[in-house]
């Protein structure tokens, strides 16, 4: 029977496998020749090796920014909202946006 922290290392390399996987197809079907990892995922060296090698096999470039500004969005966006709430300004629900298929080379 396999050790729980070998089973613990299998998943995860599982998961950095297949994220790569789809980041190496995405690259291949846009022809886009770099990539931007960012969030929480950015801050594992591991992760980001596998990233770096693919990119790299493939003629293009990927980075991310400091780890500083690579944290959990979500605790980010908890954050802005308590600061918001303290200064005493609301958010009306109608004004918020999500867009899943926002893409960052399409900011200007």
């Amino acid at each position: 029977m396999m050790e729980e922290n070998e089973l613990c290392f299998s998943l995860m390399e599982t998961a950095f496998c297949e994220l790569c996987e789809a980041t190496e197809r995405a690259l291949m079907l846009t022809n886009k020749k770099e990539i931007a990892v960012c969030g929480g995922v950015a801050q594992n060296a591991e992760l980001m090796g596998k990233i770096f090698q693919m990119a790299e096999a493939h003629g293009a470039r990927a980075g991310t920014c400091e780890g500083q500004y690579n944290a959990d969005n979500g605790a980010m966006i908890a954050l802005v909202g308590a600061k918001l709430l303290k200064e005493g300004k609301k958010i009306k629900p109608e004004s918020v946006w999500t867009d899943q298929k926002y893409r960052i080379d399409m900011i200007r």
